[in-house]
């Protein structure tokens, strides 16, 4: 039988006493540990529920169960942590057959961005069928290494690329299912010259 995490908080009603207060008389009671597994942690304690949470309900269901920016990434994060928590959000979508990606910046040459995006096809390499790609004119020169990276994972898939000028935020869709994930959102800059910057994610 799994044994699942559930997390309780403990916060004292009335002064002097404090939460060392209610692990000594926890502790007091040795039988409760022979069945339980009880410990003090700061948030961080809790990031890695935090994000099984979020890959399977979405970031939006934490927030009062209204729709909200469903960003995946803050200015903390490390990028072995963005790695895991976006292949996290990807394998969610196993079984999808028929991938579109809207993404204006999705093709690169750098290995970096290459490389994450052969982890993110693998997560999904074993039912892909076709992937379509909606993106802006001003990429295709860089689609090529990606191309070839997809092929090799996947060599029977099919690909189609749509330029369009339309989509400004990163999505991973599959549209027989109706459902897809956040990859990344648009950032509107107010410098001079500048109208979009895109995220980290790609």
């Amino acid at each position: 039988m799994s044994k699942e995490t559930e997390v309780f908080f403990v916060r004292s009603v009335r002064d002097p006493v404090d939460t060392s207060e209610f692990f000594s008389r926890v502790s007091a009671d040795r039988s409760i540990l022979n069945d339980f597994l009880l410990y003090r942690g700061d948030a961080r304690a809790v990031s890695d529920l935090l994000r099984e949470w979020m890959v399977k309900h979405g970031t939006s269901s934490l927030f009062y169960h209204h729709t909200t920016c469903d960003a995946v990434m803050h200015p903390g994060i490390t990028v072995d942590e963005i790695e895991e928590l976006i292949l996290s959000f990807v394998a969610s979508m196993k079984g999808v057959k028929n991938l579109w990606i809207t993404d204006p910046f999705i093709f690169s040459r750098k290995n970096a961005v290459v490389s994450l995006f052969a982890k993110m096809i693998n997560e999904l390499a074993g039912s892909l069928q076709s992937v379509t790609f909606f993106t802006k004119s001003d990429t295709l020169n860089d689609q090529r290494k990606m191309l070839d990276v997809l092929i090799q994972i996947s060599p029977s898939v099919r690909t189609k690329i749509v330029v369009t000028e339309i989509f400004h935020d990163r999505y991973w869709i599959d549209p027989d299912k109706n459902k897809g994930i956040v990859i990344g959102t648009s950032q509107w800059c107010h410098q001079e010259n500048c109208s979009y910057r895109p995220s980290s994610a790609t």
